[in-house]
């Protein structure tokens, strides 16, 4: 009986014995939160904006109307804010799935628009559409218009339209971050980030210059030395009574012909005079040549044009890859092949720029640390590995490490972390 016995247990410890010799394949789900002893954090709010604007301008206000289309790509959109810039009020905020708004204003003194939708948590929205009014005082001299901002939009498209009231005449004195659209007679603009429009008011029949330029449009192309720039100014001269006169331009030298059906261009004082021979309207087209200076690495253009409102500037030939002086009065944009702006109203065409060159980003060098919280509990292994990297020089765009030992990732988190993802064993056996 004793050797049955002995005979069975054999048996049974040879069957735990190769039993163990399998490997184990079970598998344990454990919520993250249990893991890390904190739960996850919701994912970043991304959103863009397309703003349309339209302001009507009188003598004594400007009523504008901004039509905001707000498209959430993730996150939870509990407040979706707009910063703003320029002078006014917003009036009222309106529009389905609004649950409320403000304007807060921040202690450097910038606004911006709070808006927060109405939605199931579970279900938020993947648009927004609002429609805010405006409305702004106006003031002796230049008014600037109250536009909206990216704020915290990661992506923003802005339009502006212009028009006047009836018994107004409208003069845009300064654009700064826009592009006017040809044919619209400096009425409509484009942007993609902040923006600044000043506007003036004056009311028809005022009593103005006895010669004007209105509808002004400049451009130019540089020469393949880069010593001077050859430019074509077309304008339309409005000339109130015969042998009017008014400042044309200064440091340029014309290119092409002096006079024109009712009009001709005479020489004061180092300075071009343009008189009108009769009353009206005269289209005057002019060729005139600036210098281009040497100031150090840039390249500087220095005239100026008459004053009164801002002329669109498109320039051409630069070469690839240049840069334009922050600090000028003039800093186009490039819009394919050719860079376009804006003259200022006080008539200064002055701008610079230099080849940027090619610029590479230094060696990468960094440190890392990592502390290591292991716990081991029946049949599980949990750790969490805090990695802390510094960056001496270069950029760390992204990070490979390997992974030794069996095991899942069951989650990567931090403030900088766009995205994670374990790639298989390559030839040393070793995921990373």
């Amino acid at each position: 009986m004793k050797s049955v016995l002995t005979a069975c247990l054999l048996a049974v410890l040879a069957a735990l014995s190769s039993a163990q010799e399998e490997p184990d394949k079970r598998f344990v789900v454990v919520p993250f939160g249990d893991l890390t002893g904190t739960p996850p954090k919701p994912v970043p709010l991304f959103f863009s904006v397309t703003a349309g604007v339209t302001a009507t301008v009188g003598v004594e206000s400007i009523t504008g109307e901004q039509k905001l289309d707000f498209k959430i790509h993730q996150g939870n959109p509990g407040t979706l804010t707009l910063a703003l810039s320029g002078t006014g009020e917003v009036e009222s905020v309106a529009g389905e799935g609004l649950k409320d708004w403000s304007v807060r204003i921040a202690a450097d003194g910038a606004r911006f628009l709070d808006l927060r939708p109405s939605f199931d948590p579970e279900h938020p929205p993947a648009t927004l559409s609002v429609t805010v009014r405006t409305r702004t005082g106006m003031a002796t001299g230049a008014v600037p218009l109250l536009l909206p901002s990216p704020g915290e939009a990661t992506g923003f498209a802005l339009s502006v339209t212009l028009a006047a009231e009836s018994g107004t005449d409208l003069r845009v004195s300064k654009a700064e971050g826009l592009l006017s659209l040809d044919a619209s007679d400096h009425r409509r603009f484009l942007g993609h980030g902040v923006a600044t429009l000043e506007v003036t008011a004056i009311p028809s029949g005022h009593a103005f210059p006895d010669l004007e330029m209105i509808g002004s449009r400049l451009t130019g192309r540089v020469a393949e030395d880069g010593n001077s720039v050859a430019f074509k100014l077309i304008t339309t001269a409005r000339s109130r009574k015969e042998n009017a006169r008014a400042d044309l331009a200064a440091g340029i030298a014309l290119s092409g012909l002096v006079s024109g059906d009712g009009w001709h261009v005479v020489l004061r004082d180092a300075r071009y005079d343009l008189v009108a021979e009769r009353g009206g309207d005269l289209p005057v087209e002019l060729d005139f040549v600036a210098p281009v200076k040497r100031r150090g690495d840039w390249r500087v253009l220095d005239f100026n044009l008459p004053a009164g409102v801002v002329v669109p500037l498109t320039l051409g030939g630069l070469e690839k890859g240049v840069s334009f002086d922050a600090s000028q009065a003039v800093v186009p944009e490039q819009e394919g092949e050719v860079w376009r702006g804006f003259l200022p109203a006080d008539g200064m065409a002055a701008l610079a720029w230099r080849p940027t060159g090619a610029v590479t980003d230094g060696a990468l060098f960094y440190s890392s640390s990592e502390i290591t919280d292991v716990r081991i509990g029946s049949g599980l292994l949990r750790q969490n590995s805090r990695i802390a990297f510094r960056i001496l020089q270069g950029k760390l765009g992204s990070i490979r490490m390997r992974l030794d030992g069996p095991g899942e990732i069951l989650g990567v988190e931090g403030t900088n972390v766009l995205g994670w993802k374990v790639l298989p064993a390559e030839g040393d056996g070793a995921r990373t």
